[in-house]
């Protein structure tokens, strides 16, 4: 999960909202709904502007309060590259324990 408020322009997020999953989400912008003076109140706000990878016209608006997450479609596939990765790599070091030794270990 990323901070709202570390969202890049252009690029594609999944939502999770109270309302439901939004997935492919493209953040365009931030927008303030009117113009608070503190920082925190601007913080709580203002909303992004996103619209589907599909681009079928429709706009959404997302806040930045804590019942709205935003992921990295990037990082989670990278996070699951790994996660494999290091299961395939503990499952080969299991299989070659029996094998050969509990001492062995693939580097």
């Amino acid at each position: 999960m990323i901070s709202y408020r570390a969202l890049v322009r252009g690029k594609e997020y999944d939502v999770i909202s109270p309302d439901g999953v939004y997935k492919r989400m493209i953040f365009h912008e931030y927008e303030a709904s009117y113009r608070p003076t503190l920082a925190e109140e601007y913080a709580k706000y203002t909303y992004g502007l996103f619209t589907p990878h599909d681009h079928d016209n429709h706009a959404y608006y997302f806040g930045g309060r804590d019942v709205f997450q935003y992921y990295d479609r990037e990082k989670v596939r990278e996070n699951a590259q790994k996660a494999r990765e290091q299961m395939e790599t503990r499952t080969v070091n299991m299989i070659l324990k029996k094998l050969v030794n509990e001492e062995f270990q693939w580097t």
